[in-house]
């Protein structure tokens, strides 16, 4: 079972437990930007669900196990297990929801200015430079197999059928 809580600004925790492991993530998102990340605590079996508090240092979250309350602190970005019972006794409650770990959404395209940035198939553009990733133009094949689109030597744009590069002289690999 995994258990989800909105800890404001964009931010999202999510907190699962497998076997002897509490896996703990957590997640953001704000315009053009998403991060996320998790990390596994060893902590034993689970014999209720979490609980999660809000302090003025950050979050704590109480786990109960067969082998006793063990505490995990969220301060910012940070994930990290306490070593002794911290006081909550000016803690806040904060509800946790039953659910499963957010997905992270697709990037959708981005442009500033004279960049612009798009992710599948990955393609970053700025100006006349251009770099791509995870396709092959048919425009840009030869018999003999594909041809890169830039020398890896020098970074020179290369032709269709190119077997040396024009600008250094550098062999060209065909796929």
């Amino acid at each position: 079972m995994t258990y989800t809580a909105n800890l404001g600004t964009g931010q999202q925790i999510w907190i699962g437990n497998q076997d002897t492991q509490t896996i703990i993530g957590l997640s953001s998102a704000n315009a053009g930007q998403q991060q996320s990340q998790q990390t596994g605590f060893q902590t034993g079996q689970w014999i209720a669900p979490p609980m999660l508090f809000r302090t003025a240092s950050g979050f704590i979250v109480q786990l109960a196990t067969a082998q006793g309350d063990r505490y995990l602190q969220v301060q910012g970005s940070s994930l990290q297990g306490l070593s002794a019972a911290p006081d909550l006794a000016a803690a806040s409650a904060v509800p946790l929801e039953s659910g499963t770990a957010p997905a992270m959404q697709p990037m959708q395209p981005m442009q500033m200015g004279n960049m612009r940035l798009q992710m599948h198939p990955m393609q970053m553009q700025m100006g006349d430079l251009e770099l791509r990733m995870g396709h092959v133009n048919p425009a840009e094949t030869s018999a003999a197999g594909t041809t890169p689109n830039f020398c890896t030597q020098c970074g020179q744009r290369l032709q269709v059928g190119d077997r040396f590069c024009a600008s250094c002289g550098s062999a060209i690999s065909h796929a």
